[in-house]
């Protein structure tokens, strides 16, 4: 088990703001303070492994109000089960987002939960050759993720639901 604390302070951010004219403009003048903790445990029994991670942090900016898209709570859960003599994986691992500020200080993103599934196979055809097949948003869990202030009056953009990607790598 790990547990990890932190600080990172951050200034001459690139800052969105509207000018006189309603016209979205950037300046280098944001500040930024996170402070927060992250845990992970992992452990393996057989061909089975498992890790949970928790971040928690607090980001506030320049007025020391909290920051639009910085959640307050990150957790991961991930299981994996290797088969074939370690040559082919099945991971499947469960994300959580707690509520999000956005630029709308009437509206919060709501938390969600996201689970995603991936297939390994390791040295496929010939050594070094291995390819991945993955599901993100496996049961397509409706959310939003906060805009920026070019998106306004849309404060909340819905991602895409489920999505699949396949990646081919050759190691040598």
């Amino acid at each position: 088990m790990t547990v990890t604390g932190f600080q990172y302070d951050y200034r001459d951010l690139i800052t969105p703001y509207l000018d006189g004219d309603g016209l979205s403009c950037f300046q280098n003048a944001g500040k930024v303070r996170t402070r927060g903790v992250e845990s992970e445990i992992s452990a393996n029994w057989q061909q089975w492994s498992g890790t949970f991670s928790h971040t928690f942090q607090n980001t506030n900016g320049s007025a020391d109000q909290p920051s639009a898209n910085s959640p307050h709570n990150l957790l991961k859960l991930r299981l994996s089960r290797e088969m074939l003599r370690r040559r082919l994986t099945l991971s499947g691992e469960l994300d959580y987002t707690s509520r999000v500020a956005t630029q709308d200080p009437a509206q919060d993103a709501p938390g969600y939960l996201v689970a995603n599934l991936t297939l390994l196979g390791r040295n496929i055809l010939v050594p070094g050759l291995d390819a991945s097949l993955s599901l993100y948003n496996l049961f397509d869990r409706h959310y939003a993720q906060p805009g920026s202030l070019e998106h306004l009056p849309v404060a909340l953009i819905p991602p895409d639901g489920s999505t699949a990607g396949l990646r081919i790598s050759y190691r040598y």
